[in-house]
């Protein structure tokens, strides 16, 4: 499995300008949330062969035309709001050799859990929006590793639906 980022060094500081991650988190801890919102949002909606196609490009830094579009105007923003939901989800708790804590702030209170959901509904929310704004945006260009797998079928958006 290729744990390489799709985004570049300078575009992992979105999450903390976009979001309301603070600048002091370590970035090792933020490193598998956006690894996370890569595996299973980013992958989704770009589809395989295009996802495959971009992140060959960031590697060798050969992004242009149309994919630099893509990346600079989409992948980094659905990269953010994706890893800042999974980010969020998960540092509530602490895991380590002694066992599994809540943190404590020392100038603060933890949020409760109701709270913290409602965040990752937004964050997860602003994701989809995104989304909806890339497929608009693909149906004016011609990329043929999007196209040529891109279904109806395959997509599932993140919004709250209530039912």
């Amino acid at each position: 499995m290729n744990t390489d980022l799709i985004l570049k060094d300078e575009d992992t500081k979105l999450l903390m300008k976009l979001t309301a991650i603070s600048g002091n988190v370590d970035f090792d801890k933020v490193r598998s949330s956006i690894l996370l919102a890569q595996f299973v949002d980013i992958r989704r909606i770009l589809t395989q062969p295009l996802y495959d196609k971009i992140m060959v490009d960031v590697k060798n830094d050969s992004l242009s035309g149309d994919y630099l579009k893509i990346y600079d105007e989409h992948i980094t923003v659905l990269t953010t709001y994706f890893a800042a939901a999974q980010f969020i989800s998960q540092n509530t708790i602490v895991i380590n050799n002694g066992g599994n804590f809540h943190h404590n702030p020392t100038n603060g209170q933890s949020v409760d859990y109701k709270e913290n959901d409602r965040l990752v509904h937004k964050y997860n929310a602003l994701g989809a929006s995104e989304e909806l704004r890339f497929e608009k945006f693909m149906k004016t260009i011609n990329i043929p590793e999007y196209k040529s797998n891109c279904t109806t079928k395959n997509n599932t958006y993140k919004f709250p639906w209530i039912l």
